[in-house]
């Protein structure tokens, strides 16, 4: 039977928020180390992210802090897995009888291959475990995960699933080019600056 919704963990989600806080705060010492960004970058990204609610990754991106390639190449430090290339995308979609293709645009992940050993899944948030595991459950199989760059990630399901296309990125957009910006983001933002700010086109 094919997967549509993530079930919750028979622990509940708490355990998964706690362990993706502590490597979300890695990841912010990884784009430092990186030269990525500096310290004082990181810190006014996690107060717009705790005056908005967002995940600290995600208002970088956003914001235009850090690109989407930029944070799979931390991301891809932080778990140790490699980044997926375009080439890495199966020519057709993968266990399409065991995983809705809903599920996986919710998930932002795809099957790209099958191994003797695993399935290799390319994730764009390798921090979600709760996905993960779900895609593991489904098959009966051990995952072992690839980050994806999103824009690249996107164009892949896409073409494995033309009847399933999202809103995505504009035609043309660059994944080494910021994502486009929630206007709720620039309005906190502007405010954890001060006056300053209205000299920032957010």
């Amino acid at each position: 039977m094919a997967i549509e919704a993530i079930a919750p963990p028979a622990a509940g989600p708490d355990a998964f928020e706690e362990q993706s806080a502590d490597e979300l705060s890695r990841l912010g010492a990884i784009l430092i180390a990186g030269g990525a960004i500096d310290h004082r970058t990181l810190d006014r990204a996690r107060r717009v992210a705790a005056e908005t609610g967002g995940r600290l990754d995600r208002v970088m991106t956003q914001l235009g802090m850090v690109s989407e390639r930029g944070l799979a190449q931390a991301l891809a430090e932080l778990v140790g897995a490699p980044i997926v290339t375009v080439a890495d995308y199966p020519e057709t979609a993968l266990f399409s009888d065991r995983l809705k293709a809903k599920f996986l645009r919710k998930a932002h992940s795809l099957p790209i291959a099958n191994t003797d050993d695993s399935v290799v899944l390319a994730m764009a948030d390798p921090l979600d475990g709760f996905s993960r595991d779900a895609v593991a459950a489904a098959l009966g199989r051990p995952v072992s995960i690839a980050i994806a760059i999103p824009i690249e990630l996107e164009a892949a399901f896409n073409r494995l699933y033309p009847g399933q296309r999202g809103a995505g990125h504009p035609p043309g957009q660059s994944a080494d080019r910021p994502r486009r910006r929630d206007p709720r983001l620039g309005r906190a933002y502007r405010a954890v600056r001060g006056p300053a700010a209205g000299a920032l086109s957010l």
